[in-house]
């Protein structure tokens, strides 16, 4: 749950379990997942809106509206789209989905990051292109949750979080991103708990 400042306008939020997204005053938002092709962007859009789409392996799938409940507390997630993880749709949908988005996920894949410089390389270059839309842009109070999806896949390496994070410690000062979100994407827990910070 690490989202970054951008130019000063972006509140950092410190970990998973620490902060809340949004005040408790904003009870509908607009959230974006965006991140490279397989990295568990539909994944996670499913769980938060109780869907079963495949995949948007090309241009998107469009999402309903939302009311997700914990308790008394209600939070409505906007229509929305879940967009492709290729590189055309970066520009095709960036832009758009940044300037919408109240909480925007960026999930990329720990064990692909570490494996594939190419990979590595793609996913600097988007956060990279995010960085500057955001400064030129002007937009505010937009929060980006950083998450390296299928952790589990390598969490037994040594030192694995710190080695993801030399991968992309570089855009992340440029932007003051925040370390990522370390999660399996099929662990409903903590699934569960990511969902949960939208009703702090």
């Amino acid at each position: 749950m690490l989202p970054f400042i951008i130019g000063g306008v972006v509140a950092v939020i410190a970990g998973i379990f620490g902060y809340s997204i949004f005040s408790s005053e904003k009870k509908e938002i607009y959230v974006s997942v965006l991140g490279p092709s397989s990295s568990g962007k539909t994944t996670l859009h499913n769980y938060l809106r109780k869907t079963e789409y495949k995949d948007a392996t090309i241009g998107h799938n469009d999402l309903e509206k939302i009311v997700i409940k914990k308790g008394n507390q209600k939070v409505t997630i906007k229509k929305g789209k879940d967009i492709a993880g290729t590189d055309q749709a970066v520009k095709a949908y960036y832009k758009e989905e940044i300037q919408l988005s109240d909480v925007s996920f960026f999930i990329f894949d720990s064990s692909k990051i570490l494996e594939k410089e190419t990979y590595s390389k793609n996913v600097n270059g988007r956060l990279n292109f995010i960085n500057k839309y955001c400064k030129t842009s002007k937009k505010e109070k937009l929060k980006i949750m950083l998450i390296a999806s299928h952790f589990d896949k390598v969490k037994t390496k040594p030192s694995a979080k710190k080695l993801i994070w030399e991968k992309i410690d570089k855009i992340a000062n440029e932007g003051k991103i925040n370390k990522p979100i370390y999660i399996d994407l099929t662990n409903e827990t903590e699934l569960e708990a990511l969902k949960n910070e939208l009703f702090k």
